[in-house]
């Protein structure tokens, strides 16, 4: 009798415990978010931007302002990039494909996996080449592979559709 009862303390306390940690790293991630949200409030209004599209990625945020034609980034660290459509020469989805050998007494068998999914830049200056990542691996379960190729691929279709030649412009 006595042994049930503690082997029950004890499921009850492991149970308990694991609540408690789930509840604050729900929390401390939400307070991330929150910072995050208010740093790109603080860039736009520093940017004078108005964003037209915005997306809320895994640790960071890309927002897009259609009439400045002005792209933000806030990386994980709270780093805030601004891209000029003007500056881009192409967009792309860029999916990195991995593999890994399978040994076993049979046969050796190769498996590729998607790695990274990221949403690059190529500049038209000698600006450096610049990525988003959407995707990872490491960060992101296999469930939302497809949505978040599905994010960076609409991204690329909205920029491709704004990056008119700002020489062309009627104005």
């Amino acid at each position: 009798m006595s042994t049930t009862i503690i082997s029950l303390i004890l499921i009850v306390s492991i149970v308990l415990l694991i609540a408690v940690f789930r509840f604050i790293n729900k929390r401390n991630h939400i307070k991330k978010k929150d910072k995050l949200v208010s740093l790109f409030q603080e860039a736009g209004e520093k940017y004078h931007l108005m964003f037209s599209s915005q997306e809320i990625l895994h640790n960071s945020i890309i927002g897009f302002d259609g009439l400045s034609r002005k792209l933000l980034y806030i990386d994980e660290h709270g780093e805030s990039i601004l891209i000029s459509l003007d500056d881009v020469k192409n967009y792309a989805v860029n999916k990195k494909i991995d593999s890994y050998i399978e040994l076993d007494n049979k046969a050796n068998r190769s498996e590729n996996f998607v790695s990274t999914i990221d949403l690059d830049f190529e500049f038209k200056n000698k600006t450096p080449n610049f990525s988003i990542p959407f995707y990872n691996r490491l960060i992101h379960p296999l469930t939302d592979l497809k949505k978040l190729e599905a994010k960076a691929t609409a991204w690329v279709t909205i920029l491709k559709k704004m990056n008119y030649p700002s020489e062309g412009k009627v104005g």
